[in-house]
């Protein structure tokens, strides 16, 4: 049996992040430490961002975890619905590829786990976010899924 490439799980990423940069609604798209930037500039939103969870390395597979938080800053106040559409709408798109599908990367196939589950994001204040988090759990493997 071919062993598991450890790369894969930096190609998932840049996939992930190819796929929310190639979005049309999206301005930005960033990795990890969520506190490394000015979330409040309105340039660079809408916004996803994805944050590296544990992994778990079985004998065989690799489960990989990421949380992603999309998000907007709203115009005012009564935006918030707005902001919260938009983000959905570009998770949506996104995610459409991975969800319930077998992807290769690289000699590696990572399958979305389970169907992912996102909680909405509402700040306040002039330079609050409005979006939705959530996380992504995808199983790696060597081998070619079955049929």
């Amino acid at each position: 049996m071919m062993a598991l490439n450890y790369t894969a799980y930096y190609e998932l990423t840049e996939q992930l992040r190819a796929a929310f940069e190639a979005d049309e609604a999206t301005n930005l798209v960033s990795f990890g430490d969520f506190g490394g930037y000015d979330r409040g500039k309105d340039t660079i939103t809408p916004c996803a961002h994805i944050i590296p969870n544990p992994i778990t390395i079985n004998n065989q597979t690799i489960s990989v975890s990421l949380q992603v938080f999309c998000y907007d800053i709203p115009e005012g106040h009564t935006n918030q619905i707005d902001a919260l559409d938009t983000t959905l709408g570009i998770l949506m798109r996104v995610l459409s590829k991975y969800n319930g599908r077998k992807i290769r990367v690289l000699d590696t196939f990572a399958t979305m786990s389970s169907a992912p589950s996102f909680d909405p994001v509402l700040e306040e204040g002039n330079s609050g976010v409005c979006g939705w988090i959530g996380t992504l759990t995808f199983e790696m493997t060597s081998h070619a899924p079955k049929c």
